[in-house]
């Protein structure tokens, strides 16, 4: 009986894949999470002006103006604020692949905040 969980482990310790997951734990590649994220967001969204556009122009008797009306608007919005995110991943990532490119082989990357600024070394600020 004490044979099955180190076997259990062993089995689990080489089905380990690289840990390129947006959270630890999970099944999925990052990328999988981030879009998954990203389409519920926007289909909640989407619903949520739709109800919105639905329930004035119900009240108000205007169909179906404020319900196409609040949907575009959202669209458009959610356009909008999926295209700057990506223009903020990309620049992130070609800044990265800049770094790499110009660093000498075998030294460390220099450690940068999310905004692209460099943590001072040994603690200064």
């Amino acid at each position: 009986m004490s044979e099955m969980p180190q076997t259990r482990l062993r089995t689990r310790r080489l089905s380990l894949r690289p840990v390129n997951r947006l959270v630890l734990g999970s099944s999925r590649p990052a990328g999988v999470e981030s879009g998954m994220g990203q389409g519920m967001e926007l289909a909640v969204t989407l619903l949520v002006f739709l109800g919105i556009g639905w329930l004035i122009d119900s009240r108000v008797d205007t169909r179906p103006i404020f319900t196409v009306a609040l949907v575009v608007f959202a669209m458009v919005g959610q356009s909008v604020r999926m295209w700057f995110e990506y223009d903020a991943r990309m620049k992130v990532l070609e800044r990265e692949r800049q770094e790499r490119l110009t660093r000498p082989s075998g030294t460390a990357p220099v450690p940068r905040s999310p905004q692209g600024e460099t943590y001072a070394q040994g603690g200064e600020q």
